[in-house]
This record gives C-alpha cells, structure tokens and sequence, in this order.
C-alpha cells in the first residue's frame, strides 16, 4: 500500500446507496469514514503480512459511465502508515534460532538433545504466527462494500 495507490469499484445501485454502503462496512471494519458530499475521507485498519497500521484514503461516489446505471467509487491511498509486528518477528526469531539445532545436530552430536525441544519450538511458532498471517487492505475493503451493497439491494 502506497501513497497514490488507486482503487475502483463499479456497483450496480445507486451513488447515495453505495455511500451507505461504504458507511456501513467502514463501522464494520472499525475504520473512521467522514462523509463530504458524494465521497469522504476513510482510515482504513489494513494488515499485510507482519506489517500492521493505517492508510487514509479518499474516496469519490460517482454515476457510473456507460449504458447502465449505477455507482463508481473511486478510492486513492493518500497516506499509509505501517509497522511490524514485534511480537510476531520476536517469535519467529526465537524459533529460528532454536531450529538451528535440527540442522546442524548431524555435524555436532551433541545438540541431538535440543533438536527435539527446537523443532517443538519451531511448529510452535509456526501455528502461532505463520499460519495466522493476514492481508486486509483497500482491495477486500471494497470487496466487503460490494457486499454489503448487494445485500442491501
């Protein structure tokens, strides 16, 4: 997610429908919207991976072009703010230091005691960590307001 990164969507319902739409799943994703005329301003919680934060973004409702009728929603990231995740990088470190001891126990006999304790260490950190790993950005923002739209309609 970067500043000036561009994101549109194309519903079937009309513009002022499409802004309650956008209204609803922006409580519902415990993000800010602060309408102004037929768009607004959107803090959007967004996860990548080990990266965690907020990209503020401004969002356009328009007519849409065409032969049909309907809403685009134009949204550009106009700021995004994101740190890692400590903890997560904290366990994942832990782990692969211990797993250095499954690897190299066959070159040194004596670390055959740790192996065991490491790799329970290392699945440990994968299923906490690794296996939970997210990614929720401006993208299935709008997925989740083109639901949220057709469930209205």
């Amino acid at each position: 997610m970067q500043t000036g990164e561009h994101h549109t969507l194309d519903l079937d319902v009309a513009p002022g429908a499409a802004l309650v739409a956008l209204g609803e799943t922006a409580e519902a994703w415990g993000a800010e919207w602060e309408r102004q005329g037929q768009g607004g301003k959107l803090v959007l919680p967004v996860l990548a991976g080990l990266r965690r934060g907020y990209l503020l973004a401004k969002i356009t409702v328009d007519e849409k072009r065409g032969n049909r009728a309907g809403a685009h929603i134009d949204l550009t990231v106009e700021k995004a703010e994101l740190h890692v995740h400590r903890q997560a990088v904290a366990i994942l470190l832990v782990a692969a230091t211990a797993s250095i001891a499954t690897v190299l126990w066959p070159f040194f006999p004596a670390l055959l005691a740790l192996a065991a304790p490491a790799t329970v260490i290392a699945l440990g950190a994968w299923f906490l960590i690794v296996s939970r790993l997210k990614t929720s950005g401006p993208e299935d923002f709008l997925k989740a307001v083109e639901a949220t739209a057709a469930d209205r309609a």
